[in-house]
């Protein structure tokens, strides 16, 4: 699931050919890194018992940073981008396929990106998302069993 997400992050255009970390950057510019937190996946549930879930995510981003008040609102802006072009795939219905069972219906960045750690000349940004998706599920006898979707 998590390395579907990242090769998806990877086919934006301001990701294009980077290579992601998984919850792991360097002190180096330029890297960038897919950290996942503890998740609470559930939201809702509906009547004929297909979940809607959320896998919440952060983008990690070491970039250089300093006095230069151009660069630095040069990354601001990067994921500023980064949003709207989130917000154009998932009109375009261009989401990621997390696993054969799990349906995505949307993929948000619910924070704006923002600077997190600065050490000498470089600065660690980031920015919180989420996917939303749909997993079916049927309970029998009080046990619950994922099945595939057929939709």
């Amino acid at each position: 699931m998590y390395e579907n997400l990242t090769k998806w992050l990877e086919t934006l255009p301001q990701l294009e050919g980077q290579r992601f970390n998984f919850d792991f950057t360097s002190d180096t510019p330029t890297n960038y890194a897919v950290v996942i937190p503890t998740n609470i996946p559930e939201l809702s549930e509906d009547i004929v018992g297909i979940g809607t879930k959320q896998l919440v995510f952060y983008i990690r981003a070491v970039k250089p940073w300093g006095e230069d008040v151009a660069n630095n609102i040069d990354n601001i802006t990067w994921f500023s981008n980064l949003k709207s072009e989130i917000k154009k795939r998932n009109k375009d219905k261009d989401l990621p396929i997390l696993d054969e069972n799990k349906t995505t219906t949307k993929v948000e960045l619910t924070t704006e990106g923002y600077i997190n750690a600065t050490a000498g000349q470089v600065g660690t940004y980031q920015i919180q998302g989420r996917v939303l998706y749909k997993e079916p599920e049927v309970e029998t006898i009080g046990t619950k069993i994922t099945l595939p979707h057929t939709w």
